[in-house]
């Protein structure tokens, strides 16, 4: 189970350091610059995890943001990032299918995905992947997630 003591110590990143724009289609593009700096502050406890920009279903959709620990939570913290999705407790009740991609930055067509359901009616309830990616290969220079010290999480919420 994740320690909720930990996610407030999250950190929420500048629109202006990662170039999201809001949208209101469902879809996130979340890029995440300076990762290897981030990532062992993430490893030494200093920022455990970052916050990307609010994005919507709709214009007058659901509100939701991501949420990435670049080196994982609980028992798998240290070998694998995880990534959870806060829909705003104000939108609640909640069912939707969650795709969640790293982008390979060289070539479009090859990235790592990863899915989940919600069926959310309360509030407070975590949604995510503690294992969405292996640490080792997100840092693999032949795999080209991480290219020009960034990555990019592609998110794309499809309501059921």
């Amino acid at each position: 189970m994740m320690d909720h003591n930990k996610l407030d110590r999250c950190v929420t990143c500048s629109r202006q350091r990662h170039r999201e724009v809001t949208n209101y289609n469902g879809t996130l593009i979340f890029r995440i610059d300076n990762y290897m700096d981030r990532y062992l502050k993430a490893r030494d406890d200093i920022n455990e995890c970052l916050y990307s920009e609010p994005f919507y279903t709709s214009l007058d959709g659901y509100k939701m943001r991501l949420r990435v620990f670049l080196n994982g939570t609980g028992r798998y913290r240290g070998t694998y990032m995880s990534v959870f999705l806060d829909v705003d407790k104000k939108t609640i009740p909640f069912n939707g299918r969650v795709e969640v991609r790293l982008l390979n930055q060289m070539n479009d067509d090859r990235y790592c995905m990863q899915a989940f359901n919600i069926n959310q009616n309360e509030t407070n309830v975590t949604n995510g992947i503690e294992t969405f990616a292996i640490l080792t290969k997100v840092q693999n220079e032949r795999c080209e997630y991480l290219y020009r010290d960034s990555i990019v999480i592609k998110v794309i919420v499809k309501l059921l």
